[in-house]
């Protein structure tokens, strides 16, 4: 009885794997007035980021690609372009860190991402690190697999959301 206890509280608290939903990780940056440009933007390239694992969720290189990409489409602050020879702009994206805990009850996911922009010369315009965490408690879920997804989501979402404002704000 006491095993079968133990392990229906285990799965409780942690549960069982599922990814983090991309949905969730695109910021509403509505509220912001970010400056539009014109010119044109082509992700060359997301090195880093997992694919999920056996215990726990991680965001892979992919799906960081989607999310970047559907929140500079969503608030035209470039106009996206998949050719690197037709656009204005480069930019090159380096996932640095990706901590999360195991186990626990409130669960903090950190993320660090490297942005370096580009010009068609080939020149650094913008280089910048940022460091995002994001706390899921368990009043957002009581399944622990849930809130890890909710805080690697809200990491994420908080990350792309700072890098989008600091782009916007060069007004290039």
């Amino acid at each position: 009885m006491k095993k079968i206890l133990g392990l229906l509280i285990a799965v409780t608290v942690y549960g069982c794997s599922i990814s983090p939903q991309l949905v969730n990780m695109i910021p509403d940056v509505s509220e912001l007035s970010l400056y539009k440009s014109e010119k044109t933007i082509t992700i060359r390239e997301i090195i880093g980021g997992k694919e999920g694992e056996e215990w726990g969720s991680r965001i892979s290189a992919a799906d960081y690609l989607q999310v970047l990409q559907e929140t500079i489409k969503q608030y035209q602050i470039f106009k996206l372009k998949y050719d690197t020879k037709k656009s204005d702009y480069i930019l090159d994206i380096l996932i640095i860190k990706q901590k999360q805990p195991i186990v626990g009850l409130d669960l903090t996911v950190n993320l660090a991402v490297e942005y370096k922009l580009y010009n068609t010369k080939g020149d650094v315009i913008w280089n910048e690190q940022i460091y995002t965490e994001y706390t899921a408690r368990m009043c957002d879920s009581f399944v622990g697999a849930s809130r890890l997804n909710i805080a690697n989501e809200g990491a994420v979402r908080e990350n792309v959301r700072e890098a989008i404002t600091k782009m916007a704000n060069l007004k290039l």
